[in-house]
């Protein structure tokens, strides 16, 4: 039975809604930035201390 899981169920291939599997995949591809983002401001905000003491 070829399937995979959404939701926790298994569903044929040709009935799985693509629209939710884009969805969940926008929104991890949104808090991957927003962290990536963070991520980034910390390191600039160290780089402009250690540039200040310098």
């Amino acid at each position: 039975m070829n399937g995979v899981f959404v939701n926790g169920k298994l569903q044929e291939i040709d009935s799985v809604d693509t629209y939710a599997i884009r969805k969940e995949i926008n929104k991890l591809t949104i808090k991957e930035t927003e962290i990536q983002d963070r991520i980034d401001n910390h390191i600039a905000d160290y780089l402009d201390c250690i540039r200040r003491k310098i």
